[in-house]
């Protein structure tokens, strides 16, 4: 979805005194808008999609879904994250695609409970856990590097999250989007990010797909409900202390290690390989937002 269109289209619509009273702006600002002169903001779009029938309900609901998107609320959902994901589950489907969130608790906690969500859901066969600072690519190029500054080739630009991460083949279980810390040097999010500045610079000049890593973090990543059942299996002969009364927890912090590293190496261990899709690329909000192209690992 075009959201800069979407306004313009909508404005065109109003007429400009109207638009200027529906998106607070000036009659000015409006006309501007249609004669390329400046170009609406993203505020301007969230109160459009804010209005929009299948933004609620439809959006939020479950049944007969086979894709769930899952948030853990441990804070606000930065505008852009809010319109690039509702962009990106229009454009893959509503009728496929559901989200859900969990509020109120840790980190670790909340995707352990996302997990047991998708374990209980009968017709979803994977999660894809999104957070609260990602711009997500929505299918649309000139979005993601006109707006974001992404500075990414068209096709890689063009790329819809959903579609891309569930267009690879079952046995890849775990399947992460490539995107950077968020400061200047920011590292590649993955293993092979840490442990190599060669093969971090390496995986950013040279987009080429599927990358098998260490581990993945969990800012955009697929996991398909065949993984979660497998390391359930494997919980109580390896990973006795992940049983609680809650259910198994997946996900644990560490010393020296978060809940997305943690997450991959106890999958490794169950002999589940976990895949950076090194063509998948997505912004992290700081700052400003950051991207391959505008930091530089140390």
């Amino acid at each position: 979805m075009d959201l800069v269109q979407l306004v313009i289209n909508k404005s065109r619509e109003l007429g400009a005194a109207e638009s200027a009273r529906y998106f607070e702006v000036t009659e000015a600002a409006v006309y501007k808008w249609w004669n390329g002169k400046s170009l609406p903001g993203i505020i301007h779009a969230q109160r459009i999609l804010d209005e929009a029938k299948d933004t609620g309900e439809e959006m939020t609901s479950w049944e007969g879904r086979k894709i769930l998107i899952g948030h853990p609320a441990y804070s606000f959902l930065e505008p852009a994250t809010n319109l690039t994901l509702i962009a990106a589950m229009r454009a893959y489907g509503l009728d496929q695609v559901g989200y859900t969130q969990v509020e109120g608790t840790l980190i670790d906690e909340a995707r352990n409970e996302l997990g047991r969500r998708l374990m209980r859901h009968e017709t979803a066969e994977a999660m894809i856990m999104v957070d609260h600072d990602m711009v997500l690519p929505c299918g649309n190029a000139g979005l993601l590097n006109g707006r974001f500054n992404a500075n990414l080739p068209p096709q890689i630009a063009g790329h819809n999250f959903i579609s891309r991460l569930t267009s690879h083949p079952q046995e890849h279980g775990i399947i992460g989007a490539t995107y950077v810390g968020r400061n200047p040097n920011g590292k590649l999010q993955c293993s092979s990010g840490f442990e190599s500045t060669a093969v971090d610079l390496q995986i950013r000049s040279k987009p080429q797909g599927l990358k098998q890593v260490g581990w993945v973090a969990t800012g955009c990543i697929l996991i398909r409900k065949w993984v979660l059942q497998k390391m359930n299996e494997k919980a109580k002969e390896k990973f006795p202390e992940v049983i609680s009364k809650e259910g198994v927890g997946w996900f644990t912090k560490a010393a020296g290690a978060g809940e997305d590293c943690r997450f991959g190496m106890r999958a490794a261990q169950c002999g589940i390989s976990s895949y950076l899709d090194t063509s998948l690329i997505c912004g992290h909000i700081g700052k400003h937002t950051f991207w391959p192209s505008n930091t530089t690992p140390k």
